[in-house]
């Protein structure tokens, strides 16, 4: 199987801190205005993912976002032009067993079994509770904040 590069988005390839509120579903989605998501800048790790889209290579959106009209716009609007997998409204369980459901979802619509899926998958995310529950299933997950802080320390040196 082809490497799939798999990105998640807040706090991984997109700042959208300003949106976090009290850190609750419902002050997340309050917030979650036209002219809020406007605000929202890419990280570092967005930088790879638009690298290995312009590169034909295999990569999927996998957030643990209720998507809006407005989130895909922006998505456009700065060239993330991979498939997107997110919450629907309702779905409140913890995000690593959220996107293990999908990575299933994934596997199923590659044909693929998930065993297989680990073997091939490099995973981008934030989240203690995906990093933790995605690699004890066998999937390699890169730890975002790591990999973000560690690119913006460097960008801060050379200048």
């Amino acid at each position: 199987m082809q490497p799939l590069y798999i990105f998640d988005l807040d706090g991984t390839t997109i700042d959208s801190s300003h949106r976090l509120g009290d850190g609750t579903v419902k002050d997340w989605r309050r917030l979650s205005t036209p002219a809020s998501i406007a605000r929202d800048t890419l990280l570092p790790l967005a930088r790879t993912l638009l690298n290995l889209l312009s590169d034909a290579k295999d990569c999927v959106i996998l957030t643990s976002r209720v998507m809006s009209s407005h989130d895909y716009n922006y998505l456009t609007a700065n060239g993330f032009d991979a498939p997107v997998y997110s919450r629907d409204v309702g779905d409140d369980r913890l995000p690593g067993a959220y996107k293990y459901s999908q990575l299933a979802r994934i596997a199923i619509e590659r044909g693929c079994t998930l065993d297989q899926l680990a073997q091939s998958a490099v995973i981008y995310d934030d989240d203690w509770d995906v990093l933790d529950t995605l690699t004890r299933r066998g999937f390699t997950v890169l730890n975002a904040t790591r990999y973000n802080h560690a690119i913006t320390s460097i960008l801060e040196f050379i200048k």
